[in-house]
Order: structure tokens, then sequence, then C-alpha cells
């Protein structure tokens, strides 16, 4: 939160009010935010009655040039890394709930073909089919829509056809932007859950977005992913698919404190890109595992210590990546 934050300051003889106006999705935390403001408040001599109100906006955030942006279409952001396994999708899952419970409408899509997302979201018994991923790269518009989870929630999900799109031409690269755009006018977000391995795919999805977040676990192979990512995504801006794309950051995963080559690991990432890595940090913990089992946030349902940190990191991390769209 910055000082751009704080609206509408009205001093009345020793009273104060104001309204705090995030720009990012924050409703399971805006009572710790006016509190801390409160508090803050209170340390001012002979301050009176102290009215502080908090909410959020979100900015849309244009994007490809020839893309006309529908109203209600506020940021699209992927989630991508240069190596499997180092829980892109759970963190897809988690800002999607996020995102959800600040009140948002979101847009699920699943360009990995492990479907990982997709699982995490099983059809209901009477749920319509909707769009599956690999007809965003048709040529013609597609005219089926994404497939309703929620009133607030819905998916185009992974298919077998996705595997065909790495081969194809690198004019379907700019395909699944403007398709997006036209069938995710009801949303407010949508995040788009890449493929691991470098290809047409993954270009595309990064076309397709106002924004990348990068999880990366510190790894020998997973390290020498990133330089790979970070080139793609220069290719990506560059190379004229997507100039405006903003990397969010890189998001440390599946860490583990107690491993002295991880600490270096981490300590080596640092150094090599130094504010591009954000300041949260994931350690790899029993009940994230679970959570996604049970399919849930980890933040529903503590029970013990090492839960309840666990749920303050995930919260934490997803507060802080939603928290820099329109930065």
């Amino acid at each position: 939160m910055s000082s751009k934050s704080a609206k509408n300051i009205q001093i009345t003889a020793n009273d104060v009010s104001l309204d705090i106006v995030l720009g990012y999705p924050a409703k399971s935390v805006m009572a710790d935010i006016k509190r801390l403001v409160e508090n803050h408040l209170k340390t001012i001599e002979g301050i009176g009655n102290i009215t502080v109100n908090v909410g959020s906006r979100i900015v849309a955030h244009k994007t490809q040039q020839g893309v006309t942006l529908l109203p209600n279409v506020k940021n699209i952001i992927a989630v991508a890394s240069g190596k499997g396994g180092v829980g892109k999708s759970t963190l897809t899952v988690h800002l999607a709930y996020a995102a959800i419970e600040a009140g948002l409408r979101v847009l699920l899509v699943d360009m990995d073909k492990q479907g990982s997302l997709s699982l995490s979201f099983p059809a209901g018994e009477d749920a319509e089919p909707g769009l599956l991923a690999s007809r965003l790269y048709d040529a013609a518009a597609p005219q089926e829509g994404p497939e309703y989870i929620t009133d607030r929630l819905a998916i185009i999900r992974a298919d077998n056809a996705l595997l065909s799109i790495d081969k194809a031409e690198n004019e379907v690269i700019r395909r699944p932007g403007p398709a997006l755009r036209q069938f995710a006018g009801d949303f407010d977000l949508c995040l788009l859950d890449t493929p691991p391995l470098l290809g047409v795919r993954l270009m595309a999805s990064l076309a397709a977005a106002d924004y990348v977040v990068t999880p990366v676990s510190v790894g020998l192979y997973e390290l020498a992913g990133v330089a790979d990512l970070l080139q793609t995504i220069h290719i990506v801006r560059t190379q004229g698919f997507n100039p405006r794309l903003r990397h969010i950051g890189i998001l440390p995963v599946k860490t583990n404190n107690r491993s002295t080559e991880e600490r270096e690991g981490l300590a080596s990432l640092r150094a090599q890109y130094g504010a591009a890595i954000l300041p949260e940090v994931l350690p790899e913990r029993a009940p994230v595992r679970k959570a996604i089992a049970l399919r849930r946030p980890v933040w529903v349902a503590t029970r013990g210590d090492g839960h309840l940190k666990a749920a303050q990191e995930w919260r934490a991390a997803c507060a802080s990546i939603l928290g820099r769209m329109g930065k």
C-alpha cells in the first residue's frame, strides 16, 4: 500500500477521516489494513475521532494493439515457469480463490495438457460443456463460451488437441489473445496456467497476457529454466507479439530452509535477478499438498501451527501478486 492509496482526507478540528483505495483485490485483508491505519493515527497527540474506509478499485490495463478491451475485462495474468513441477497450477488455483474472495469474477484457462488446473475444478453433474483451450487457436473466433463452475468462476479446460499446437506455425501465437478478450467479457480477472515447456503455447499465453508471474523452485534445473523463460518473455515483448507485457516477478516456491544448498540457491537467485525476485517465499509444506487434494485453498479449515503458517504465507503471496497489477 502506498501513499497514493489515501483519498478524500478530511480534518475537522481534531477529527480525521480518509478513504484507502487499493488497486488490487484485498477483501481478505481490508480489516487488517483498516486496523493498522487507525492504530497509526492514534499515535498522533491530540487526535480525536478516526474514520477509515478501505476499498479496492481494479484498473484496466491496456495490452496488445488492435485488441479491443471489453469493459468488464480488467487483467489477464499468465502463470509461467521454464520447468514443470514447481507448483505453477497450485499458484494459479490459489490466485483464483484469493480473487474470488475479494469479490472478483474469475476466468481460468488451462493451457497445460497435463490438465492439473482442470482437475482442481471438476465439472458438476449438470455442467454444460464449455470451450476447450485448443479452440482458442482456431482462425475463426470460437462460438462456445467457457464452462461455469459457479456464478463467479468459469474455466476453459485443457484438451488433447493442445499437443498439436506446438507444431503449428507461429501465426497462431496471436490468436488466443483476441479470443479470450471476446469470451472474458463477464470476468474481472483471467488466469492462464501455461505449459511448462517453451514453445508456441507458452508464447501464445504470454502474447495474450497483461502480466506474467514466475514461480520457481531453487534446484539446479529449475534455475536454468528461469533464464530460458525470461528470454522467451523478452522475445514476446521485442518481436511485436506483446510489447506491453509486464513481468510481476519471480516467486520462490517449494523451498527448504534446512537445506544449505537451497539457501545458497535462493541467495544466488536474488543476487542474479535482484528486484525481479518477489519478497515472499513459499516453503514446501504438507498442508498445501493436502489442500490441493481436497480442492480448496490452504487457508481454509486450518489446523495447527504449520497449517496456519502455510495459510499466512500463501495469502501474503497471492495478495502481493494481485497487488502488483496496475503498477
